[in-house]
């Protein structure tokens, strides 16, 4: 890890990225979700689903490169926050329920996200 990675951040989010992220909440806590256990680890097979049909719903969808891109570090802000999954409980309705807070704040806050 690089000595100039941030261990806080906070990102003022735009009106177009509180657009999606609301869609996507609301995916998230209503949508069919499909999740299953592979070995010892949690496989959630419903998320890009819920990312590309939140983006179909925004009134100024993304354009797809910029969300496929967007699709890795969402992967890795879900394991970031997700610290003991739960095979009774959905993975995406957690996201959707911490998804609620952010648009509340209108801010993404990350804290020591990128310690070792």
């Amino acid at each position: 890890m690089s000595n100039q990675t941030p261990l806080s951040a906070e990102y003022p989010l735009t009106l177009q990225a509180i657009d999606f992220i609301e869609k996507l909440r609301d995916e998230l806590l209503n949508g069919p979700h499909h999740q299953y256990i592979r070995r010892n680890r949690i496989c959630v097979g419903c998320f890009k689903r819920h990312v590309r049909e939140a983006n179909r719903k925004m009134s100024m969808p993304l354009n797809p490169y910029i969300l496929n891109r967007a699709m890795i570090p969402v992967t890795a802000f879900i394991h970031a926050v997700i610290n003991q999954p739960n095979a009774e409980r959905s993975v995406c309705v957690e996201v959707g329920e911490i998804l609620q807070d952010v648009i509340a704040r209108r801010i993404i806050s990350v804290n020591h996200l990128f310690e070792e």
